[in-house]
């Protein structure tokens, strides 16, 4: 009973000649890894297109395209930044916080005052 075709679904009975299971999965990974990237790649694509080339023609004409495209372009590339997405989702994770808990509002106000304190080093 030999799989005709498929290599991702084994039956029973089907032979694997590449090596063990493990083997196997190696080898299935590596493929949605690189599946994945490509649909990563792919979507950046998309994204940039249409911040760029597909840009909105009334903010084109109050600004000028050479502005417009270098601005679209920081944008683009501060929004591709791990820094900057941690920050989002730290913002975004406190707003859902606080409309969810209200009366953690003090604490936040707390946070935010010392935060010049969390990056500091302090030897034992």
């Amino acid at each position: 009973m030999e799989n005709s075709g498929n290599d991702s679904l084994l039956l029973p009975g089907d032979r694997v000649e590449k090596g063990t299971w493990r083997d196997l999965r190696k080898q299935q990974s590596s493929t949605s890894d690189e599946e994945q990237q490509q649909e990563a790649e792919r979507r950046a694509k998309f994204v940039h297109e249409l911040m760029i080339e597909k840009a909105p023609a009334t903010i084109v004409s109050l600004v000028g395209q050479n502005e417009y495209k270098q601005c679209a372009e920081d944008l683009y590339f501060f929004l591709q930044s791990s820094v900057c997405l941690k920050q989002l989702a730290f913002d975004l994770l406190e707003l859902l916080l606080l409309s969810a808990f209200p009366e953690m509002e003090k604490a936040f106000k707390q946070l935010r005052d010392e935060k010049h304190i969390f990056g500091q080093y302090t030897p034992n």
